[in-house]
């Protein structure tokens, strides 16, 4: 096993402010054979890898060392600026995404990035209850009462989003951000969700279906 997997076990480890015997605890190892590991000493089997991937939210192949990308999103959707960027799309949603969550998973903030992943997916899940009320999942897809999952997985994405602006530590220097300058994908996915918001705050107030 080369010498990043130790290295970026450590490093893992320390950003959750864990010590090394709750971390060995929590991956159902000693924490002998887990000093081990983080010291490069022995090697372990894949079936420790995806365990540890999984426990820190990151890819094996960020473990292992073959890649730079915790979450393997910028090596799927490539970060160079594409024409098409410039248009409202899927890919433009997928695209933003994938780069603003990599910039929070740079940064040395694990529960700041696993905040604003499970903001997205509860988005995506809060589609996907809309999808099995108008009968486009097949039936049982969605194991709560579809509206009540709708109620619960939008209060809590406002919880996480009051937690999220307020995550920061006032009189406090901000870090240094690791996009210097917003993507073009990004760009465009805040100029549209505004103009898609001026478009129908009239009909959201007023209770009438959006346009």
């Amino acid at each position: 096993m080369n010498k990043s997997f130790s290295t970026r076990m450590v490093l893992l480890r320390k950003e959750r402010g864990m010590s090394q015997k709750e971390a060995a605890a929590a991956l159902g190892v000693s924490q002998a054979l887990l000093s081990h590991y983080e010291k490069g000493i022995r090697e372990c089997g894949l079936d420790f890898v995806t365990r540890a991937a999984e426990f820190y939210h990151v890819t094996c192949d960020y473990l292992l060392g073959c890649s730079d990308s915790r979450t393997g999103l910028t090596g799927f959707f490539t970060a160079e600026e594409l024409e098409q960027d410039r248009e409202m799309s899927i890919s433009t949603i997928y695209r933003a995404a994938a780069r603003m969550l990599e910039a929070v998973h740079i940064e040395t903030d694990p529960v700041l990035g696993d905040r604003l992943q499970w903001l997205f997916a509860l988005s995506v899940y809060n589609g996907l209850t809309a999808s099995s009320q108008a009968g486009f999942l097949s039936q049982g897809a969605i194991h709560f009462d579809p509206q009540a999952a709708a109620l619960l997985s939008s209060g809590m994405m406002t919880a996480i989003t009051h937690s999220i602006a307020g995550s920061g530590k006032a009189g406090q220097e901000a870090p240094e951000p690791q996009i210097q300058a917003l993507p073009q994908c990004v760009q465009t996915l805040i100029t549209e969700s505004e103009n898609y918001i001026r478009r129908n705050i009239d009909q959201y107030l007023s209770g009438r279906e959006l346009r």
